[in-house]
């Protein structure tokens, strides 16, 4: 990442126009982790519950940087602080938040003003990317930097505001955490207008008050931790949801049984395009059972 005022040559220039963010693909994750324990000072990342991944790419789809945006960390006297909120409120709207964990600029493709750049393209897109796999945005973001490594100059210069020092605690785990007395320098910035006012607010808005009741992200915390190889998930209606069923599948490796009602009308429309109707209907009941010769069940 570079820190320093290098204007870009007019190749550099022209990579700095055409550079594109996606979300990651799911087989691209083996590749995605082990450009991070190849080139980022923090090594590979197993983040928990809800997360997103960004590569960007030059014209031609080569990769050019990577980055982890995951759950937020769950005690931050500064960040906590600079909200407002109590910490009932911290516990139940933590999810309104996202920490950037990772963020890499491969270092055979980087030129100056890349890292700003890519950020500032993420940043634009990361709410409405978070509300369409959760069901609901991030509001705000937070970030660690190693002073040994950067001096936070890029953060600064797009609107982060530095908090100060955090006490050195890291999670390696779920609800499990070290301190390995390294404290980095904590940069907040919020994604939306008032929105430390928001989350400190008595009563959420109506469009992030879902992260205090819906029970679809829960789920899926819950399917964590899970050993779900080669077992079957059945679940209501209501988790017939496109993120959870990849949680099952691609991370999990289990499968899924899931019931589809006429909402959402198009996927009810899709699957009758898709699958033809069984030949004849079937019911539990015992009038509607075919039976065999001895009268018993088929």
């Amino acid at each position: 990442m570079s820190n320093g005022k290098t204007l870009p040559l007019p190749g550099q220039q022209a990579i700095l126009d055409q550079v594109k963010v996606r979300l990651l693909e799911a087989g691209e994750q083996p590749r995605f982790q082990a450009l991070l324990a190849r080139h980022h000072y923090w090594g590979r990342i197993r983040p928990v519950g809800e997360r997103l991944c960004y590569v960007a790419t030059d014209a031609q789809g080569q990769w050019l940087a990577l980055l982890v945006f995951n759950v937020a960390a769950k005690h931050l006297k500064h960040r906590d602080r600079w909200i407002g909120w109590t910490a009932a409120q911290r516990d139940r709207r933590l999810r309104l938040v996202t920490n950037n964990s990772r963020f890499l600029l491969l270092p055979d493709r980087t030129v100056p003003n890349l890292g700003s750049k890519v950020r500032g393209l993420v940043l634009a897109r990361l709410r409405q990317d978070w509300q369409t796999r959760y069901g609901h945005p991030v509001v705000g973001v937070e970030s660690f930097v190693d002073p040994a490594q950067f001096d936070g100059t890029v953060y600064r210069a797009q609107g982060w505001q530095e908090l100060g020092a955090t006490d050195g605690w890291g999670r390696c785990r779920r609800d499990y955490y070290v301190k390995p007395d390294k404290p980095k320098r904590l940069f907040v910035r919020e994604l939306c207008r008032n929105a430390c006012r928001s989350l400190q607010a008595e009563h959420l808005r109506p469009e992030l008050a879902d992260v205090e009741t819906n029970e679809i992200p829960v789920a899926r915390q819950m399917m964590e931790p899970l050993d779900l190889q080669g077992r079957i998930v059945v679940v209501a209606a209501l988790h017939t949801q496109a993120e959870t069923a990849r949680l099952i599948v691609m991370e999990k490796g289990g499968d899924y049984l899931l019931t589809v009602k006429d909402n959402p009308p198009p996927l009810r429309q899709n699957i009758d395009h898709l699958i033809p109707a069984p030949e004849a209907g079937f019911s539990p009941t015992e009038a509607h059972r075919p039976s065999g010769p001895d009268g018993g069940v088929e």
